[in-house]
């Protein structure tokens, strides 16, 4: 329901009501520990800065790939964006090294931030995106398939941040396909999404798309598409097992918030 402009999830949610609760707070949750100090502090042994070792422990869930392959999986940036956040590393630091490297990053972050959180939610969220990832086939959204080798990891904690992480490049893959469906570009894609994407995806002003009502049209459609494809995933749980993912979600947003 609608309470004064806001949606306001309850019990016993659908699968499209989680997949939009969770959409927004995911993003950001598994985000966060990009460009944390703590996570700075790991770039530098490696002989990286912070925006080389986000490219190049991001991408690098894809393998020793070269930049062009990052470029078509990472479908947003424009291509002089990935040379510099992981080209530009690649004489420095193997991909696979910094990817590894970057997780431990995450883990790091996760254990300072949400270790308030009683293990029982931690263990809950965990079980419930074990069941989304065990539902979704091998081969779709390159990225996911990347961090989901890597779970559970080593340590219940560990495994529930790396479950926002999954969770939220699901939602990315899945979204990259709807965007691609209806034939819009990483450019348009960005031109009428979060205000400073756009440039920080590496596009300028020559990159500027024309005809922008469509393209907020079909990236409207794309959304809708996007959330209902989730959907399908998050079908394989329990009304019980999808509060435990917005429970979990609410209180990791609620202690970032805090």
């Amino acid at each position: 329901m609608v309470i004064g402009g806001r949606k306001v999830y309850s019990k016993d949610m659908n699968s499209v009501e989680i997949s939009e609760a969770l959409a927004a707070p995911i993003q950001d949750i598994g985000m966060q520990y990009y460009f944390d100090a703590g996570t700075g502090e790991r770039a530098t042994p490696l002989g990286l800065n912070q925006f080389q070792f986000y490219g190049l422990g991001r991408g690098g869930v894809l393998g020793n790939v070269d930049a062009a392959t990052v470029t078509d999986v990472f479908y947003f940036f424009h291509r002089r964006s990935i040379d510099f956040l992981y080209g530009s590393g690649l004489s420095v630091c193997e991909p696979t090294v910094a990817a590894a490297a970057h997780l431990e990053a995450a883990y790091a972050y996760g254990d300072a931030k949400f270790a308030s959180i009683d293990e029982s939610v931690h263990q809950a969220f965990v079980d419930a995106v074990g069941a989304v990832i065990a539902g979704v086939p091998k081969g779709l959204y390159p990225i996911f398939d990347g961090y989901r080798a890597f779970f559970p990891a080593d340590t219940l904690r560990h495994s529930s941040y790396l479950g926002t992480i999954l969770l939220r490049e699901l939602r990315g893959g899945v979204h990259t396909e709807a965007v691609k469906e209806l034939g819009l570009t990483g450019a348009e894609a960005c031109f009428v999404g979060v205000e400073g994407i756009f440039a920080m995806h590496g596009y300028n002003e020559a990159d500027t798309p024309n005809d922008v009502e469509r393209i907020a049209s079909l990236k409207e459609q794309a959304e809708v598409m996007t959330t209902a494809a989730e959907a399908a995933y998050f079908a394989v749980l329990s009304d019980s097992q999808r509060d435990d993912l917005l429970a979990a979600t609410t209180a990791m947003a609620e202690l970032l918030r805090n």
